[in-house]
């Protein structure tokens, strides 16, 4: 009978503990560890975490809101460290629909709010950083910003790491006022607008897709290594000195990158396919010219539409844009000699050249001399290729993972997500085989996502 009653007891005490709960509301006013033997934490009304003080949260525990909560943050951290096998979530207590909760609120001081492999949903704004000091940071890594109205405001995220980020289907913004942040890595898509990005950013091998807009209102920033593709308008450029390089621009409905500030911006070493305009250089008369250099504008309605004269598009591969490859609306002559049109027959160039023999409120260009040997130089190899396939085994697998990409593939980025949609492993292949170790991963299923060429392709693996 007494071994019944120690049974009964403890069954008792297991039930209790899972269906725990801590309401929290008003201050905290000394170092704090939610973990989770309290979790879920319910945000009842508004906390505010005061200067010099630390809110730990532990890997696994759940933060709920009630309708407008939300966390605020004066001179003080929050220390939110989830793990693969972990995550820790910051979601709605009361309806499931962006906007529902507030949200995370940083305030003025210099302490680091740290977050690695968090999941946000249904906030307002997820994180919002109004500090604005030129010494502030933040490090957000592996974590997901989805179903919100926007995911990061970051008004002072100056000197800011996020890093394997997924920003998705998000209502407004992915991300919205950044100024001085290094972007690695992250996903942003299907987002009324991926990044509002503003002044002196850094983007990284960075995924920005599906968005009515991709990146808008860039200033000072520079896209690397990235892939911008079927949004309405991939860039758009509305100050000076971005720099857009290495990156495939890919089926932007109305614009792959709109040149729109006072100049002083950079196009390199992209590949532009199957846009409606590849290139809307809108400046005219900026102060400054723009580079357009060692670009494939190929495929697109128009590859070029040109407004001014001051800047200087040379060596790049311009041809088979379905309207034209160059479209010029300034009423000076203008020179982009030293491309490469697909042929070395000046009267078949000048016919995919909209000039001033077309309607004479414009200016005539010069497009000669051609120069051929750009063909075999701009652009990068990768993006030749359109369809490609790839081999992951074993499947199962216990330690280590191995990624075979076909012989034509030069480099490709690998990432692996679990099924929450959560980035748990990321990197650039650059030989045809990459081995992974996967030791660290929990065991389950997991879609393993290789981008190569402008082209995404997904297998499921199961970990052992």
């Amino acid at each position: 009978m007494k071994k019944f009653t120690k049974t009964i007891i403890l069954l008792m005490l297991v039930n209790f503990t899972v269906k725990a709960q801590t309401n929290v509301s008003g201050g905290i006013y000394t170092n704090t560890t939610w973990s989770l033997t309290g979790s879920p934490y319910i945000i009842t009304d508004t906390v505010v975490v005061f200067p010099g003080v630390t809110l730990s949260i532990l890997p696994g525990v759940i933060v709920k809101f009630n309708y407008k909560a939300q966390i605020e943050l004066r001179q003080s951290a929050i220390n939110a460290w989830g793990n693969a096998a972990d995550s820790i979530t910051f979601t709605s207590n009361t309806t499931y629909t962006a906007g529902s909760y507030s949200g995370i609120y940083l305030t003025g001081g210099t302490m680091t709010p740290k977050f690695n492999y968090c999941i946000f949903k249904y906030a307002d704004v997820a994180i919002t950083d109004q500090r604005g000091g030129s010494g502030d940071t933040i490090i957000i890594k592996n974590s997901s910003f989805s179903l919100n109205n926007s995911g990061v405001f970051g008004q002072g995220t100056s000197y800011g790491i996020i890093d394997t980020c997924n920003f998705r289907h998000n209502v407004s913004y992915g991300l919205l006022h950044n100024y001085g942040g290094r972007f690695n890595y992250c996903d942003i898509s299907y987002n009324g607008v991926g990044f509002d990005c503003d002044n002196n950013n850094k983007l990284n091998n960075c995924t920005i897709t599906h968005n009515h807009t991709g990146l808008s209102s860039m200033s000072g920033s520079l896209v690397n290594n990235s892939t911008i593709s079927y949004n309405q308008t991939g860039i758009n450029v509305a100050n000076m000195s971005v720099s857009i390089k290495n990156s495939i621009i890919n089926s932007n409905s109305t614009v792959g990158v709109l040149l729109n500030g006072n100049g002083g911006d950079t196009v390199y070493n992209c590949q532009l396919l199957n846009n409606g305009v590849a290139i809307n250089d809108n400046i005219g008369s900026g102060s400054y010219p723009c580079y357009i250099v060692k670009n494939g504008i190929v495929s697109n309605t128009t590859g070029i539409q040109l407004k001014g004269t001051l800047d200087y598009i040379s060596c790049n591969k311009i041809c088979n844009n379905s309207s034209y490859d160059l479209q010029y609306l300034g009423t000076n002559n203008v020179t982009v000699a030293g491309n490469y049109w697909c042929t070395a027959d000046s009267a078949s160039t000048e016919t995919v050249i909209y000039d001033g023999y077309d309607n004479t409120n414009y200016g005539l260009v010069k497009f000669m001399p051609i120069d051929t040997a750009c063909n075999s130089t701009v652009g990068i190899a990768i993006y030749q290729t359109q369809n490609f396939s790839f081999k992951a085994y074993p499947n199962p697998a216990t330690n280590n993972l191995v990624i075979e990409l076909p012989t034509d593939i030069s480099k490709a980025d690998i990432k692996i997500f679990n099924l929450l949609g959560d980035i748990v492993y990321t990197t650039s292949a650059t030989k045809q085989q990459t081995n992974i170790d996967i030791s660290a991963l929990a065991t389950g299923i997991y879609i393993i996502q290789t981008t190569a060429g402008g082209n995404t392709v997904k297998k499921k693996f199961i970990k052992q």
